[in-house]
């Protein structure tokens, strides 16, 4: 039963991000080494995502997909979507390339956001057969070498989280 005062996922995560500050609150594996992230961190990476998806004109009810490993950035991406009101559409990330376009087609993703180079492989392998799909993130690569499709266009992580991270 929900009571009166119930709360956003999303509320209650900036509400951590502000008791919580500078503690501690992801820890990523960067080049074999463990780098902290700390609360305030995790919301401004979440912010400026989703001020990105804004910019790319994801709306509320729109799907956004996340085809990769767990990560700092699934995290990111998961609460982006989220609070601009987007529908997460998780998709396992050692899905096959026929997965992937039967859960992108199926749920009408706008959006993906891939983990790695062979995960964009696979989206790029059937983003002809994706008529919904407009923007794919992806590795910082996949902007640079022009890796995109002729429905969908990419951009690099880096650039849309505006950070090192």
């Amino acid at each position: 039963m929900m009571n009166d005062n119930t709360e956003s996922l999303v509320s209650l995560f900036f509400e951590q991000v502000g008791k919580s500050g500078n503690r501690v609150a992801l820890r990523e594996k960067v080049n074999g080494q463990y780098t902290d992230v700390s609360w305030l961190q995790f919301g401004q990476n979440v912010e400026a995502l989703a001020g990105a998806l804004i910019e790319l004109g994801v709306e509320r009810g729109d799907r956004t997909a996340i085809f990769s490993y767990n990560s700092c950035r699934w995290a990111y991406m998961d609460l982006a979507s989220l609070a601009v009101g987007a529908i997460v559409v998780p998709i396992y990330f050692r899905s096959s390339a026929a997965a992937v376009e039967h859960i992108l087609k199926d749920s009408g993703a706008k959006l993906v956001m891939v983990g790695d180079r062979a995960q964009l492989d696979a989206v790029l392998s059937v983003a002809g057969s994706l008529p919904d799909l407009v923007h794919i993130i992806g590795p910082d690569e996949a902007e640079a070498d022009g890796a995109g499709s002729s429905t969908a266009s990419t951009h690099a992580w880096r650039r849309e989280l505006r950070t090192d991270g």
